[in-house]
């Protein structure tokens, strides 16, 4: 007797914290506040818990406009945590930041705007890309032949989706899209029903059904 009655006490103080940790989050929408601040990893972005512009260490005037831009091309951000000591971070192992209500994530050494925020949120970036290329007019006219291969870096523009379960980024495609909805049995296997050509067409979509059947949560501000 004396064993389930322990069970239920821990029963009911887990309860008890989950319903607790549940009534301090609120359902996203765009009305959100972001805090503003730099973020040194992903769950300082899912708890709305950046590094406050106050505690960064800089000379750059807090109100000047261009404050993030100038601040995001230092090699390191130095601050004070929450015990007053000094901190610094390299700015390449950001995950990001807010400015103005606007989250920005850090890929491939850039930052850039994150316009829909949801369950799978998404995101366009500029990546580094290798072509290769050769001279088809190699070895002189017609018949030359054609010549060596050389390779160069180029930059190409690509849509990306953030998973908010666990922050993992994926290239923009329908295979991805396919695994992201996985969760969600019923939009799943009506994603699944379609032809590939319409899953393709029509994945933007179906990653908005899933958000908003599927909505997030943020800490109470």
């Amino acid at each position: 007797m004396k064993q389930v009655f322990n069970i239920l006490f821990l029963l009911i103080i887990s309860l008890t914290a989950v319903f607790s940790q549940n009534n301090n989050l609120v359902k996203y929408t765009p009305e959100y506040q972001f805090k503003e601040g730099i973020y040194v990893d992903f769950n300082s972005f899912k708890t709305n818990n950046p590094i406050t512009i106050s505690t960064i260490v800089t000379n750059i005037p807090l109100n000047d406009i261009e404050f993030f831009n100038k601040l995001l091309k230092k090699e390191k951000i130095s601050f004070y945590d929450n015990n007053g000591i000094k901190q610094s971070i390299e700015t390449k192992h950001l995950w990001g930041y807010s400015k103005h209500n606007t989250a920005y994530i850090n890929y491939d050494g850039n930052f850039y705007r994150i316009p829909t925020i949801g369950k799978i949120s998404q995101f366009i970036a500029s990546v580094t890309v290798v072509r290769t290329a050769s001279d088809p007019f190699y070895g002189g006219g017609y018949y030359g032949g054609i010549g060596p291969t050389t390779t160069y870096e180029d930059k190409e523009t690509k849509k990306f989706l953030l998973s908010l379960e666990d922050g993992t980024i994926y290239e923009n495609n329908y295979k991805n899209v396919e695994k992201l909805l996985l969760s969600d049995k019923q939009i799943y296997n009506e994603y699944m029903s379609l032809k590939k050509r319409k899953r393709k067409q029509l994945s933007y979509m179906y990653i908005k059904k899933f958000n908003n059947t599927n909505p997030i949560y943020f800490p109470k501000n």
